[in-house]
């Protein structure tokens, strides 16, 4: 996104521990640029997120 960061579409993050859970971003924005917005750089939108873990 010129003039305000990346997106990352279906964002899959999978562990690489057994402690941790697999995580699903749909939409993943990262703020990289003070831009037209004057969104705070280093800021995140994360839309429709989900995780999964197994109840012991």
């Amino acid at each position: 996104m010129p003039g305000l960061g990346y997106v990352i579409l279906n964002e899959q993050i999978i562990p690489t521990t057994t402690s941790g859970y697999p995580q699903v971003n749909g939409i993943h924005i990262k703020v990289s640029t003070l831009g037209s917005l004057k969104l705070p750089v280093n800021s995140e939108i994360i839309v429709a997120h989900a995780h999964a873990y197994v109840k012991k």
